[in-house]
């Protein structure tokens, strides 16, 4: 909805700071959005299961052994994961939130792997979208105030305000969280496509 530019300009003004002339400036508020920009979007993209950045997906198997107490590893499927929701099969995509799974690291490869009770595994996750236009408003304004919050006391040495701005911030996060349940309960039942051809 919104440039990095407008961004960080909005969140400038919630500390009551002058807006910057260029996101690349060498002005010490643009530095300092810069800074933390990524860092904040990172960490708002995974507060939230924010409807534009989900992503659902097939698990590829984890080549490596299973860890105890699961019948199932998968690989991660990617870098740019802020967050794990759920992993589901057909037989649970109408039943998600009950599906029990563990991020967890593998020594022998490096890696992270996804485990799992569930054969033919799908992921549900937020990607990191980094294309600002993208986001809704809603996860907009909740960026200006996290950005605000994280910047006012480099700018000002106000942890007092920083600590306000912080409160606004989860209050915006309280509020997507509260939409987010009350669309859900408006949607109809589902139907999984395993079902169906079973039926």
């Amino acid at each position: 909805m919104r440039t990095t530019f407008e961004i960080c300009n909005m969140a400038l003004r919630h500390i009551g700071m002058r807006k910057i002339d260029a996101i690349d400036d060498t002005d010490p508020s643009a530095v300092a959005c810069a800074d933390f920009f990524e860092a904040c979007r990172d960490d708002v993209l995974r507060e939230h299961a924010w409807p534009f950045a989900l992503v659902q997906q097939p698990l590829a198997q984890f080549a490596g052994d299973v860890p105890l107490g699961w019948n199932a590893a998968y690989d991660h499927p990617a870098s740019n994961v802020a967050a794990i929701w759920y992993v589901f099969n057909q037989a649970t995509a109408t039943d998600k939130e009950n599906q029990n799974f563990e991020v967890l690291y593998d020594q022998a490869t490096n890696k992270k792997i996804i485990v799992s009770n569930l054969d033919a595994a799908y992921v549900e996750y937020t990607y990191i979208v980094t294309d600002t236009l993208v986001w809704d408003a809603k996860f907009d304004m909740a960026m200006t105030w996290r950005l605000a919050a994280e910047i006012c006391p480099v700018l000002t040495g106000d942890d007092e305000k920083a600590l306000k701005l912080m409160q606004v911030y989860n209050a915006y996060i309280s509020e997507a969280k509260r939409i987010s349940a009350s669309e859900k309960l408006r949607k109809p039942n589902q139907t999984s496509g395993y079902v169906k051809a079973r039926g």
